[in-house]
């Protein structure tokens, strides 16, 4: 399961029962009240997009691979049967996130195979079995069409309280409050809260520690993905700052690419407006045409997911 775990957040990157949701919608009742940071795709969205049509036709990108792994771990076929994918964590160590997958689920297999590792055990926790294997690899059915699995116990436990009503959800705070403003058709978002324990190790982002709160979303309308992000910093000086040097990077790269005109047609597209002590970012462009170009490298870009 831990080459799963890898091959979710893959899909990510490209890049998560009764609430009246669409199944691959971002269920904020099942995150903990202190979520400090999550990521959620929702695959529904996703396959009904002209970008996901060419990530399934032109293999360039290297998804098939971690898709086809997903299908050999989970035992699904995750472009019908998984609905939508959540990664989140209360603090920033990756040893303590909880993965959430939604999706049609062969219950009986996946207890099978789990069954075959030596060390496999199962611990009651109130209703639910948490399922435990190679040390500290941990998963559980939250129910009928919802699995989470990580390396903590004591994570998924927690999570398991919040979905069952006995601690708090992050839809009972403020926390992470701009998820509510995602439009509906938005097939991947993200956001972290208080970037300084996200990137205190790193010296160069320094200018990262001034941002409370960070969010970004992909989406596509008529065939034209648009990607937005959002910084919201602990002052108007400090957001005037990171304009500043989004702007700088913006105008190396036109110089960089002038003898491009696609690719600086791509980088014009760019919009950058700052509103007291908040950021917007917002990219829109035909999916296709920076399908193409990302592959002939005319931006610029090398990628490599190995």
């Amino acid at each position: 399961m831990r080459k799963t775990m890898l091959a979710t957040i893959l899909l990510i990157l490209i890049a998560l029962a009764g609430s009246g949701l669409r199944a691959g919608t971002l269920r904020q009742n099942m995150l903990p009240a202190d979520t400090h940071w999550v990521m959620h795709l929702d695959m529904e969205q996703f396959t009904g997009t002209r970008l996901f049509q060419l990530v399934q036709t032109d293999d360039r990108l290297g998804l098939r691979a971690p898709f086809e792994e997903v299908q050999e771990e989970l035992m699904l076929d995750p472009y019908t049967d998984l609905f939508g994918l959540t990664l989140f964590g209360t603090n920033g160590r990756h040893s303590e996130s909880v993965v959430c997958l939604q999706g049609n689920f062969d219950r009986k297999a996946l207890l099978d195979r789990l069954g075959e590792h030596k060390e496999y055990q199962e611990l009651a926790h109130g209703q639910h079995t948490i399922y435990k294997w190679d040390s500290k690899q941990c998963a559980t059915f939250a129910g009928s069409n919802l699995i989470y699995f990580g390396q903590s116990e004591t994570a998924i436990r927690q999570a398991l309280d919040v979905l069952d009503g006995f601690a708090p959800s992050i839809a009972e705070t403020e926390h992470l409050a701009w998820l509510n403003q995602a439009p509906a058709n938005a097939f991947a978002v993200a956001a972290v809260e208080n970037m300084t324990e996200m990137v205190k190790a790193h010296e160069a982002a320094t200018i990262l520690k001034q941002t409370r709160m960070a969010a970004f979303l992909a989406q596509e309308q008529d065939e034209n993905l648009t990607l937005r992000v959002r910084l919201e910093t602990d002052t108007p000086e400090a957001a005037v700052q990171i304009e500043q040097i989004a702007r700088g990077l913006l105008a190396m790269a036109q110089l960089n690419l002038a003898k491009e005109a696609d690719a600086a047609a791509v980088l014009r597209a760019l919009q950058i407006v700052t509103e007291d002590r908040v950021v917007n970012m917002q990219w829109t462009y035909p999916s296709a045409e920076i399908y193409d170009l990302l592959f002939n490298k005319k931006l610029g870009m090398d990628i490599d997911i190995d």
